[in-house]
């Protein structure tokens, strides 16, 4: 659902669209992770209102982000869905309201302006795979588990026994693969200099005001900031400002309210259980 805003249509007049993401960047093929944390922007619905910004012809996209990133392959698509955007000549102004860290940083290195809140953290640029292992648990409770696999790298990952050294060797290489893309993206998009981002890509999360010294952001303030260097961008001086919201659903009540019974936040929990309920995962995310 849209909210309109803003001034209504001129000769020097366009529709500027805000686009929120929020919490993991993540992928919601059943609808699992969207029960577990009602509050979070599932990657499909970012693609899908992407898209509607380019239907309607939208002369600037603004990202409203309070993230700390998410999975590669999910980063990945955003990011090439703004590229795709910027090459048909539509402005992309990222906002970081509170984090914008690791793969919401990855998503926003090829946006028009990097405008940051004065309390946001900013950065975080890395790749960090977690996994689980259960295997002295196991042992005291008197449970083991029988593997029949086809070649040695198949249970790859396993939380019931120990990784190999060849097989940490296997992930460090993926990991390795993903920190240059990522160092790319953040030199190209930022033209950041190669000593430099030895300081900007140590996984270090800034303030917005070390964040603009390091050239990782472009302004400091607030969403108005942000719309204001979309209208300096793009020459517009009376945008439409559309701003999509979310439309509350009878189970997000209903998970909002057990959510408060709960000693731990589900999106904490969601974030804990990630590795043994998915299995091994690549991600662009800050996990303080």
């Amino acid at each position: 659902m849209a909210e309109k805003n803003g001034a209504s249509f001129q000769a020097n007049a366009g529709i500027f669209v805000v686009i929120p993401i929020n919490g993991v960047i993540i992928h919601n093929p059943a609808g699992s992770e969207r029960v577990l944390n009602p509050d979070q922007d599932p990657v499909e619905t970012i693609l899908d209102q992407l898209e509607i910004a380019d239907k309607i012809k939208a002369k600037a996209v603004i990202l409203d982000i309070s993230s700390p990133g998410g999975e590669v392959g999910a980063c990945e698509e955003i990011r090439k869905a703004l590229m795709r955007l910027r090459h048909k000549g539509v402005a992309v102004i990222a906002y970081a309201r509170s984090t914008m860290a690791s793969g919401a940083y990855y998503i926003s290195t090829d946006a028009n302006s990097i405008v940051a809140a004065p309390s946001a953290m900013v950065g975080n640029i890395g790749v960090i795979m977690q996994l689980l292992n259960f295997e002295d648990l196991a042992g005291k409770v008197g449970v083991r588990v029988e593997t029949i696999k086809s070649a040695p790298m198949k249970d790859v990952g396993s939380p019931f026994r120990r990784m190999t050294p060849q097989e940490r060797a296997m992930f460090q290489q993926i990991i390795d693969e993903a920190y240059k893309r990522f160092r790319q993206a953040v030199a190209s998009g930022r033209e950041i200099n190669l000593s430099q981002m030895e300081i900007v890509a140590s996984g270090e999360a800034f303030t917005a005001t070390r964040a603009k010294y390091l050239r990782l952001v472009d302004l400091i303030g607030d969403l108005q900031t942000a719309v204001d260097a979309a209208m300096v961008t793009t020459g517009i001086t009376a945008p439409e400002v559309i701003t999509y919201k979310k439309n509350v659903s009878i189970w997000d009540l209903i998970i909002g309210g057990a959510q408060e019974k709960l000693s731990l936040p589900l999106a904490t929990l969601d974030k804990s259980l990630a590795p043994h309920l998915y299995g091994p995962r690549l991600l662009y995310q800050w996990m303080p």
